[in-house]
């Protein structure tokens, strides 16, 4: 197997971007609950129309926070690979070298 290439700051930016995408996620959720309501008659298209909102709000809902799961483990991913990378590999020789 080969050596793999990572640039952890590039890994944790990535995941911020995803975690701030999932966010808009939420606007979409609002402007669909904007719309309940806003047909009364006939009754049974109000019904309908209220219940498709509410699934897809709740669609919506566990979409986001699996991307903002998704962006987070980017975020720590990065995280850990500079660590592991501090941790094992010495900025300078070790004494008496």
């Amino acid at each position: 197997m080969g050596r793999i290439q990572v640039n952890p700051q590039e890994v944790e930016r990535v995941g911020g971007r995803v975690v701030s995408v999932a966010c808009g996620l939420g606007d979409v959720q609002s402007t669909m609950r904007g719309l309940e309501g806003s047909v009364a008659e006939p009754t049974a298209t109000a019904t309908a129309l209220s219940d498709l909102t509410n699934q897809w709000t709740a669609g919506l809902a566990r979409l986001e926070e699996d991307v903002i799961s998704l962006g987070r483990a980017g975020q720590i991913a990065g995280f850990l690979y500079t660590l592991t990378d501090d941790k094992s590999i010495p900025i300078s020789p070790p004494p008496g070298s």
